[in-house]
């Protein structure tokens, strides 16, 4: 579930962003509600990307580059 939310009093922008049954917020630096609805975007392509990382780890996807060795 993704979120844009602004608040009141001081009118700064954030992502609300529900990952693995966790939220998270994040500050998207900007009172702005234009800038900050192209800004969503970015956020979510971000921790989507992280999320995905996490899950090929935990399923031993893993990645190994060429240059490190295994001990």
């Amino acid at each position: 579930m993704r979120c844009l939310l602004r608040n009141q009093q001081s009118a700064r922008c954030y992502a609300r962003v529900t990952s693995h049954g966790k939220q998270k917020w994040f500050s998207l630096d900007t009172d702005v509600f234009s800038v900050a609805k192209l800004r969503l975007g970015d956020k979510i392509a971000e921790v989507d990307k992280q999320r995905g990382t996490v899950a090929h780890v935990a399923a031993g996807k893993a990645i190994i580059s060429s240059g490190s060795s295994l001990l």
